[in-house]
């Protein structure tokens, strides 16, 4: 299985159309790792775990990944795709 990406304006985010949150939940942002942890959002969490991750935006149809400017989405996406492939289960 694989996961469409777009690109979106931000040459270091990309945007990853899978839905893992419910229809009509509130959108998530988290802009480092620590507040992902004090949300308890495990999902966030493990996208930060994958590598030089700068932010994590988490809505119904898709996740939008930030990664830091030094950061290559050869090596990164992998990663951020084997996480929304096997989610984790909440914290």
């Amino acid at each position: 299985m694989t996961i469409d990406t777009e690109d979106t304006p931000n040459p270091h985010a990309l945007k990853f159309n899978v839905a893992l949150a419910p229809a009509g939940a509130p959108p998530r942002s988290y802009r480092n790792p620590e507040a992902a942890r004090a949300a308890a959002d495990a999902l966030a969490v493990a996208l930060f775990d994958a590598g030089p991750v700068a932010g994590v935006l988490i809505l119904p149809g898709f996740v939008t990944i930030s990664k830091t400017p030094s950061a290559r989405w050869s090596r990164l996406q992998p990663k951020i795709e084997a996480v929304l492939l096997n989610p984790p289960a909440p914290l």
